[in-house]
């Protein structure tokens, strides 16, 4: 008997020495998010100006090395991609088509960027396989990616954040309806916060389109902590819907897909998301504007 009341008094010595985790204590992540990125040529423009060339000559730490006091700092950095790297597939009969060399991945690497959205008009440029290549490629390197119908979560400090997107620009797309799918699907997955990436709107005008607040408001009304918007290459403005923001459009980030885009006002959205007893709460967010498109 005392050998038993010996053992239980020094196995609750030990268990008071073992630190354990409480759902009481707070935990928090910053997201920051950005634009279009396009890291690529098309075959029309000019070749001494154009991204293949500077990163020739520069490197890949180059083109997002002076926002790195924002993205080396968060914990979760969101961009649009649009584009393939590969070195596969036809070119689509389009005005404007891009494809990036394999090793451009390493841009992405070195800007300490962590996901992707790939629901755009730009993902298949060449083709299905510069697709499946370019997302092979994102997941080699780590990097979270999405599209209409493929959902993902990122686990960031403690946190299982949930990543949607949606494009509406394709024709003879439902994207409402596919929308309410991908919400669906990522609810499945247990996230603790929703992040939603949306391409929609019309290029270079700052007038909002219905379909952008309808996919907007929709997301919001399904659960959605933040959406992020881009495609009209300007920015547009930011609504506040249920306590919640909608950011319609970014404009361009890191965009070789135009050497001298008309409009080179851009800007990153931050935010911190903290939760403490499983209620997630948000910080007022920033607001960083780029004088000029990096």
């Amino acid at each position: 008997m005392k050998k038993k009341i010996l053992l239980c008094m020094i196995c609750l010595c030990v268990s008071m020495l073992i630190p354990f985790s409480c759902e009481c204590k707070t935990k928090s992540f910053t997201l920051s998010a950005a634009g279009d990125c396009t890291l690529a040529k098309d075959i029309a423009q000019p070749t001494s100006v154009s991204l293949p060339t500077v990163y020739s000559k520069k490197g890949a730490a180059y083109f997002l090395k002076k926002v790195q006091k924002v993205f080396g700092k968060d914990d979760l950095t969101l961009v649009n991609f649009e584009g393939t790297l590969s070195n596969r597939g036809t070119r689509a009969s389009k005005k404007w088509a891009f494809r990036g060399k394999p090793s451009y991945i390493n841009i992405l690497k070195k800007g300490s960027v962590e996901a992707v959205s790939l629901s755009n008009n730009h993902s298949s440029d060449y083709g299905a396989v510069s697709r499946s290549d370019t997302m092979a490629l994102l997941k080699k390197a780590k990097i979270a990616y999405t599209t209409e119908t493929s959902t993902a979560i990122r686990k960031v400090n403690g946190f299982r954040v949930g990543l949607v997107s949606i494009s509406s620009i394709e024709v003879g797309y439902r994207p409402v309806a596919t929308l309410v799918n991908a919400m669906k699907q990522v609810k499945k997955k247990k996230p603790d916060v929703i992040i939603v990436s949306m391409h929609s709107g019309i290029e270079y005008t700052q007038d909002l389109q219905p379909i952008q607040k309808t996919l907007g408001h929709t997301a919001i009304n399904l659960g959605a902590d933040v959406v992020i918007g881009h495609h009209p290459h300007v920015m547009q403005g930011i609504e506040s819907y249920k306590g919640k923001y909608i950011l319609y459009s970014l404009g361009n980030f890191c965009f070789g897909g135009n050497t001298n885009p008309p409009d080179k006002d851009a800007f990153m959205f931050q935010m911190t998301f903290s939760m403490k007893k499983g209620k997630v709460s948000r910080k007022a967010p920033t607001v960083i504007q780029i004088g000029r498109a990096h």
